[in-house]
């Protein structure tokens, strides 16, 4: 049974095509997100927003009792930036401490450290939302110690980047009507693995299943090279320096690209090959775009304290709402700095009612931001020293990044370059592409440019031994610790670490964090019970010693991990002393037996025959040999149990089945976490839901009473005194006062319920419905009247047309049709007569759409009679021509005997019928024996054989006439016993024989195609 149900997944399996799915490519900014669409059949392009935007702000708002995400919640924050979280990214995975969670000045959102995690979570107070969301939430521990009241929101930067991930899912799903599961993300190549394994974790929630982490200017280069392969020359180096100065970091990079042509398997046909070697990068959060906003931010804020702190006695950084305007603000206007050289900053009612108005000149700007500006060169120094080449080196400079397009920066790169940067990739959208462009490089499902990458080590990477004394002790003890990756090797080469040793042992994996200056570790391996593992497998340390080697990788995430661990050593079978003694008994024994029976065989080889003594011996043989294949047999079943993958000469045994891991360092999101995080975003998708349609229910209440109204009032004024009574009026009035009134108070209440806004509206619809049902139904009558006469009249005329051009259609059929035309006129007449009686305010007798539905009744029988077909006419085969046989008897002949061929017989039956056949030659052997009779008068003694035979002939053939007529069948039957079967019913009979040997020994012979061959077989037939 289940040899059947393989067999039929395997057939299922072969047959059933793979399901493709798109992938996207994420460019995780600080400010804004791109996202890139791989689908088939297209090119990789960006996704759209709801706004029909290019790029989607990384925002995430909450605001009187709604979630808002993206651009709406970008907007929201300069009015209500309490309410509104942005500029998270990187606090994502990072401890909390005062200088982190505040390094951004222009952040308004309280944050506090997570007591089980020590990461930064964010407060939001007043967000509108009831006590169902604050309850579920798993961080109420940290409201109630940290004393906010129940209208605060606690949130991690995992939970805000999922919900902004689930955001984006979820509009290309509805864009793309399909699914997305599988996407790469970039991030910056500095972010920690505690940082790494945090966006992990937050697309996790969001439902994606992440094919790799993609470094930022490994994405840059992806795009650059796969647009410019086939442009650049092949077999030539370019070394190609990227300068990205985003939102939340200024990335710096330079990478060596080159074209080679590889032969394909078709014969003279190359194909191009990108490969791209990362030469060094330098990632600086010291310099970016939201720093030149803050700069300009805090000089405004100066000017306005200088201004005003005199009278109002407080400074405007004490107001969020005041200087997230001047923030938004300033990040408009540094833009406009590089076309113009002055730009005016106005803010109507900016704090405590006052206004402000201030100009800056691009001077000014370039002065206010100077110290990051004079941040750029020694970065740019860095990248050179870690690169180790020079600025000659350098080909091109690509510019990248929004705060790049300021003159400044543009000026102080091409001073330190010595040549004009350029600008020839999309700033904006290229990581997001290339991050596309490495999703389907790496799946299966598409075929893309073939472009090979060598990447750098992001971080420095050391692993630590604690031996077993070490785990145990409580001292401090000097632990050995060595190197595994550093920055200046490339990431894709495996590391190998060998260690001489045989009992327990731990190891601790750590990064260089640069912001810190110092390692950090973040797991640890340990591997308990290696000495019984061992010894299991038969190792002896008296005689041998093992060594440990254990492999590290960088996987596709960027994190180094363990990939194996193994221990070998010398095999040597340890045997008790007992089966020692034993197996050297069995051993002496069976060499024993082996010289006797080879004695006994030079013995019996005399005596006996070989074959009993070969028996003998080989069933001997046989049993030794089944015995050493048992002990075998027993020792690989040992070995197989311990892991053990080489016995024969070094033994090898996996360490993975006794390894234990350990997080260190920030703890990942847990199980718990991630089910308190997807339980309250299905809360929020829930409860906008419900929003979604009660809002939509009220706005339809609103439009069906103002739409009411103008109708009463203007649009159908006259027409709706004329087809209602007055009681009606009264009573739609006083119905559309109530439900008014309601909307008005009750109505604008958010815990009003959706089902009360449909039953208010079909309250209204009910009266108006019928009243304004009268007036279309007044408006339509008469044109679907006059509609349903027409085809009534061009029916009949068409039953006329029928009679006389398409006679095969039955005056029954035509009869039918009429019939039902005339039923629908009468009944037509009679609901005419009904509604004349009827006055205007009444409902009406028949309905438009009845009259509409009898018209295409009786048109459709009418249409279906019309289609009916000509029917095809009986064929009737012409006769062909029938040949005179008696004149063609005569001509083949003769006088009074002509032998002739199957051929002419089968031409006989296929003109001629059976019965004309035999009535033809009855005349014509009448006519023969006429003929004779007349000959047997005239003839000489010396034709008298001749009459007489001639008459025993016409004898034989008379009976053989007579055969004819009871069996059908033209048979003659010579002399020689030979047969000849033609069967007058079958025409198939090609090969029908006939020999006759007549008494004048006549041996001609005639063949199918009438040749005479003195030495053929031919076949004849004789008639008389």
């Amino acid at each position: 049974m289940k040899t059947q149900i393989f067999i039929l997944f395997i057939t299922l399996y072969t047959f059933i095509p793979l399901v493709q799915s798109a992938l996207l490519g994420i460019d995780l900014g600080t400010e804004s997100i791109k996202v890139s669409i791989v689908d088939y059949g297209r090119q990789i392009d960006i996704l759209l927003n709801e706004n029909a935007k290019r790029k989607t702000f990384n925002s995430l708002s909450f605001h009187n009792g709604e979630r808002i995400i993206g651009d709406q919640a970008h907007k929201l924050e300069s009015r209500f930036p309490k309410e509104t979280i942005h500029n998270y990214k990187q606090l994502i995975g990072v401890e909390f401490d005062e200088k982190t969670a505040n390094q951004d000045q222009n952040m308004f959102q309280k944050t506090v450290e997570d007591l089980r995690r020590g990461t930064v979570l964010f407060v939001l107070s007043e967000t509108g939302f009831g006590s169902a969301i604050h309850n579920s939430t798993f961080y109420k521990y940290t409201i109630d110690e940290l004393g906010f009241s129940s209208d605060h929101m606690i949130f991690s930067g995992e939970e805000i980047l999922s919900m902004i991930l689930k955001h984006i899912k979820i509009k290309a799903e509805e864009i793309y009507h399909q699914r997305f599961r599988d996407c790469v993300i970039s991030i910056p190549a500095n972010f920690s693995p505690f940082q790494r394994k945090a966006i992990l974790d937050s697309a996790d929630i969001a439902g994606f299943s992440v094919i790799g982490l993609i470094p930022d200017h490994l994405a840059t280069s992806f795009h650059y090279l796969s647009d410019k392969l086939t442009q650049i020359d092949k077999y030539t180096d370019y070394n190609i320096v990227f300068l990205d100065i985003g939102s939340g970091i200024f990335s710096a990079s330079i990478a060596t690209v080159r074209a080679e042509s590889v032969p394909t398997m078709i014969q003279n046909r190359n194909r191009t090959v990108g490969k791209i070697r990362t030469r060094g990068f330098v990632y600086s959060n010291e310099v970016n775009g939201r720093l030149f906003d803050s700069a300009v931010v805090d000089f405004l804020a100066t000017e306005f304290d200088s201004r005003h702190f005199q009278k109002l006695q407080k400074s405007i950084r004490s107001s969020p709402k005041a200087m997230a305007k001047l923030m938004e603000k300033a990040n408009y206007n540094k833009h406009i700095l590089t076309v113009n050289n002055e730009v005016r900053f106005f803010f109507e009612n900016l704090f405590e009612g006052l206004d402000f108005s201030i100009s800056i000149t691009r001077e000014q700007f370039e002065s206010i931001c100077a110290p990051l500006f004079e941040k750029i060169s020694p970065i740019l120094d860095q990248l050179f020293t870690n690169s180790k080449m020079t600025i000659e080196d350098v080909h091109s400079i690509e510019l990248l990044g929004g705060s790049t397009r300021l003159l400044k920066i543009q000026q102080i790169f091409e001073s330190y370059f010595k040549k004009t940067p350029s600008f020839t990739m999309n700033s904006d959208e290229s990581i997001a592409l290339g991050a596309g462009f490495y999703a389907a490089s790496m799946s299966s499902q598409f075929l893309t440019k073939e472009i090979n990458a060598s990447d750098l080590v992001p971080y420095n990477v050391s692993v630590t031994l604690i031996t077993k004394e070490q785990i145990y002790s409580d001292s401090p003890q000097d632990y050995k610790e060595k190197s595994l990756y550093s920055t200046d090797q490339f990431l894709s080469v495996p590391r190998k670490i060998t260690l001489l040793r045989d009992d327990d042992f731990d190891l601790v994996l750590s990064y260089f964090d640069q912001s810190k200056n110092e390692d950090v570790k973040y797991q640890r391996i340990s591997f308990r019970n290696i000495p019984e593992l061992l010894r299991n497998a038969s190792y002896d340390p008296e005689n041998t010693s093992s060594s440990i080697i254990l492999n590290f990788q960088y996987n596709k995430n960027g994190i180094v991990n363990l990939e194996n661990a193994v221990v070998t050593f010398p095999y040597i079978l340890e045997v008790k002393q007992e089966e020692s003694n034993e197996l050297k008994e069995e051993s002496n024994e069976s060499n024993e037996l082996n010289e006797e029976s080879k004695e006994e065989l030079k013995e019996e080889s005399n005596e006996e025959s070989n074959n009993e003594s070969n028996e003998e011996l080989n069933e001997e043989l046989n049993e030794i040999n089944e015995k050493i294949e048992q002990e075998k047999k027993e020792r690989e079943k040992f070995f197989a149990k311990f892991n053990i993958i080489d016995y024969n000469e070094t033994r090898i045994v996996s360490l993975m089945p006794i390894a234990s891991f350990e997080e260190l360092g920030i703890p990942k999101v847990n199980e718990k976490e991630k089910k308190g995080m997807l339980n309250r975003v299905k809360l929020f998708e829930t409860r906008e839901k419900e929003e979604r349609k009660r809002n939509e229910a009220k706005n339809n209440l609103e439009t069906e009473i103002y739409s009411l109204r103008e109708k009463i009032e203007y649009d159908f004024k006259e027409e709706f005194e004329k087809f209602s009574t007055q009681k009606e009026r009264n009573s739609l009035s006083k119905i559309m006062e109530e439900v008014s009134n309601w909307l008005e108070n009750e109505g604008m209440n958010p815990e009003t319920q959706t089902k009360e806004y449909i039953s208010h509206l079909e309250k209204i619809q009910e009266p108006s419905r019928e009243i304004f049902d009268r007036i279309e139904e007044y408006k339509k009558r008469p044109e679907a009247i006059a509609l349903l006469k027409n085809t009534i009249e061009k029916i009949r005329t068409g039953i006329q047309n029928i009679e006389k051009e398409k006679e095969w259609i039955t005056k029954s059929e035509r009869d039918q049709v009429l019939e039902k035309s005339n039923k629908v006129e009468k009944w037509l007449e009679k609901n005419i007569k009904k509604q004349n009686s009827k006055k205007l305010y009444e409902n009406p007798a028949v309905l438009v759409s009845k009259i509409e539905r009898k018209e295409r009744e009786i048109l459709y029988s009418f249409d279906f009679l019309m289609r009916k077909p000509k029917p095809r006419p009986t064929p009737t085969m012409k006769p062909s021509p029938k040949p005179d046989l008696n004149k063609y008897l005569n001509d083949l002949m003769g006088n009074d005997s002509r032998n002739f061929t199957d051929e002419e017989l089968r031409q006989f039956f296929k003109d001629y019928s059976k019965n004309d056949l035999q009535d033809i030659l009855k005349e014509y052997i009448k006519e023969q024996e006429l003929k004779n009779e007349t000959k047997d008068s005239n003839s000489n003694s010396n034709s008298n054989d001749s009459n007489s035979n001639s008459n025993s002939n016409s004898d034989s053939n008379d009976n053989s006439n007579s055969n004819d007529n009871s069996n059908d069948d033209l048979d003659s039957n010579s002399d020689s016993n030979s047969n000849s079967n033609d069967n007058s019913n079958s025409n198939s009979n090609d090969n029908s024989n006939s020999n006759d040997n007549s008494n004048s020994n006549d041996n001609s012979n005639s063949n199918d195609n009438s040749n005479s061959n003195s030495n053929s077989n031919s076949k004849m037939i004789k008639f008389k």
